[in-house]
């Protein structure tokens, strides 16, 4: 959970008035999508979403830990994050 905690410290720093909580999408969301380094990795309503994790008692933020976990231990690092997100919002 330490890379993800990482993040969102990060995110709340770089962006603090465009971003909502995990709690908060589960809530008001009829449908959230995962991703991660550039690729969609899940997306449904946030009830499917924690089912399909497949942990009772799952929030919303155990599912995304769960679905980007994988991908966040690849070695990424906030420079390649950054970077990944400029080439993103760069190319639409």
């Amino acid at each position: 959970m330490g890379s993800y905690t990482a993040i969102e410290e990060r995110i709340q720093h770089d962006y603090p008035n465009d971003h909502a909580s995990m709690e908060e999408a589960d809530h008001l969301c009829n449908r959230v999508a995962f991703m991660s380094r550039g690729k969609l990795v899940a997306s449904g309503t946030p009830q499917e979403i924690k089912r399909l994790h497949n942990k009772p008692g799952s929030t919303l933020e155990d599912a995304f830990i769960h679905y980007t976990s994988e991908t966040l231990s690849e070695g990424s690092n906030f420079g390649n994050i950054s970077r990944e997100r400029k080439t993103a919002k760069r190319l639409g």
